[in-house]
């Protein structure tokens, strides 16, 4: 599968190919617990090889050798040894995880990754340990130490065995709309969705609000409310505008568009007319050697490309804002500075003891970005630090560059920024603004403890920060 960000220019990144080392788990042969080795062949007490009636007559429990699924107690053989059923890791013992190899039964087995797989490999995070290596941007929340892989048994439950641009595959976290078979492989927060024909990873919402992604709804799925795709499913048939995630399609890319992070199947094409009515034929790959691709026409330079019927908004007042994360700097020695600070992974809800927190998502080439930030310090001390500036950088110096950490750093300096300030590599800082005519900065004012959306503005708050927040907190924590 090749799957791209649909940008003008997209920079490709290859990954090599790291060793993978294996590490094998105990020995055990009762319910619950991992199936023993992978050795397929039993001997029986004289010595020689047991035949296929001895099998089926004695096999059964746990760790016995067998040929297919009926001959275990439990219904389950996996590489010629009953194995034991499970759902979460803690029900097999050290050194085993719970997982499953065709995507509707779970089953014990015994771990085939090292240590340290999946680990956080930012710029704030841990180096990855020799043959490991860091898959993801590390200036992005969600960069993981990995192996190379060619099934998801190969890596640990949360994550997923993925292929890459460059044809190799690698042991990544599954995120929302990667095939699941348990809420274990979805990590903390979220749950294995029954979505269309199959199961997804998804997360828990409240109706009538927007947290869940753009392309999908609040629906009530297995009785409690959950984000679906708004396609009713997260893979399609791999034609034309079906929805992709990590599966692959027919006849093109995979295609994610940042502002909205909606993946489709794109078409390989020459011209307008190899895609049909309502398609357009783009380059969407920096390099040129890429076949184009058909996308969607937009009715206007602002409105993105959409294979859904409509794209949900986002961040309207009243919404609960998801937990962000990104990359960047925050106040740690409490001398309302960050010059001196070094890089860290920063989540909204670190700041879950204040009152509130300021949102204002930022561009590097933006003059009242700029003086916004050189009132940080001012503001948050007026409000005898109840408030929390949280600036987020969406774009670098120039219009439509990417910001990195390095102007970040540059940015907090020479501006004595303080707050919070960080960098969005993913496009979602991007998504908040629904309005497609609206600036920035884009300022939104949260309840720090719920992340409910009291304010939403585009532009400088009038007569700035101070006043603005003073009103929320009079309002809100008399």
């Amino acid at each position: 599968m090749r799957s791209v960000l649909l940008l003008a220019a997209l920079a490709s990144c290859a990954f090599g190919v790291a060793a993978c080392g294996n590490s094998s788990g105990a020995s055990a042969t009762k319910k619950g617990a991992a199936i023993i080795d992978q050795g397929t062949v039993k001997k029986d007490a004289g010595g020689g090889d047991t035949s296929e009636a001895d099998v089926a007559a004695k096999a059964g429990a746990v760790g016995e050798a067998c040929a297919g699924n009926p001959q275990c107690t439990d219904g389950l053989c996996f590489q010629g040894k009953c194995a034991a059923p499970c759902k979460k890791s803690a029900d097999c013992g050290a050194g085993n995880d719970c997982a499953s190899d065709d995507g509707k039964r779970l089953f014990c087995h015994a771990r085939s990754y090292p240590d340290g797989v999946g680990t956080d490999c930012t710029v704030a995070g841990s180096p990855c340990a020799d043959g490991q290596k860091c898959v993801g941007n590390p200036e992005s929340p969600g960069a993981e130490c990995s192996v190379a892989c060619k099934a998801d048994l190969d890596c640990p439950p949360s994550m997923a065995c993925l292929p890459q641009s460059d044809g190799t595959s690698w042991c990544q976290l599954r995120k929302f709309c990667t095939e699941c078979t348990s809420d274990e492989e979805c990590g903390a927060g979220s749950v294995c969705a029954n979505m269309g024909k199959g199961r997804f990873c998804s997360k828990l919402c409240n109706f009538g609000s927007t947290e869940c992604p753009r392309y999908a709804d609040c629906q009530t799925v297995d009785g409690l409310p959950m984000c679906v795709h708004r396609a009713g499913t997260c893979a399609g048939t791999g034609d034309l505008c079906q929805p992709c995630s990590d599966k692959a399609c027919n006849a093109g890319q995979c295609l994610t568009v940042p502002s909205t992070l909606e993946s489709f199947c794109a078409k390989d094409c020459t011209a307008d007319a190899d895609c049909g009515t309502g398609y357009t034929c783009t380059q969407v790959s920096s390099d040129a050697t890429k076949p184009k691709e058909c996308v969607p026409k937009s009715p206007d330079a602002t409105t993105p490309p959409m294979c859904v019927s409509k794209i949900t908004p986002t961040m309207n007042e009243g919404d609960i804002m998801d937990d962000f994360a990104m990359i960047g700097y925050v106040d740690t020695n409490d001398n309302v500075s960050l010059a001196d600070e070094d890089p860290h992974l920063i989540h909204l809800s670190d700041f879950a003891d204040r009152d509130l927190i300021a949102v204002t998502v930022s561009a590097g080439w933006c003059g009242p970005c700029q003086e916004e930030t050189t009132t940080f310090k001012a503001t948050m001390e007026a409000a005898n630090y109840k408030v929390m500036i949280f600036q987020v950088l969406m774009e670098g110096p120039d219009h439509g560059v990417p910001p990195t950490l390095a102007f970040s750093k540059t940015w907090v300096t020479q501006l004595k920024a303080a707050g919070a300030s960080g960098i969005d590599l993913t496009g979602i800082a991007n998504s908040w603004n629904s309005d497609p005519n609206g600036g920035i900065p884009l300022n939104i004012v949260i309840d720090a403890k719920t992340r409910q959306v009291y304010k939403k503005f585009n532009g400088a708050p009038p007569g700035g920060w101070t006043p603005t927040l003073q009103y929320y907190l009079k309002k809100y924590y008399p």
